[in-house]
């Protein structure tokens, strides 16, 4: 009963969106690794790069100082 009511398509199309969802997160959280990197060696201000962060991601503030705490190299 239960392969009678297996959808391949609909598998397959989840298995993608999952794939996609995955990749663009992964790159979005490099993206910000790298932005907080490249700002932290030009001496740029933390409190700038937070705001920076914010700005350029959309991010709340709690959001973009987990990122921060996680990534800024004290």
């Amino acid at each position: 009963m239960i392969l009678e009511t297996y959808d391949k398509e609909l598998h397959d199309k989840t298995l993608r969106r999952e794939g996609y969802e995955d990749g663009y997160n992964k790159g979005i959280n490099d993206g910000i690794r790298q932005l907080i990197s490249t700002l932290q060696e030009i001496n740029f201000p933390r409190e700038n790069t937070l705001f920076k962060l914010q700005e350029k991601y959309e991010l709340s503030p709690e959001e973009a100082e987990k990122y921060m705490a996680e990534y800024w190299k004290e």
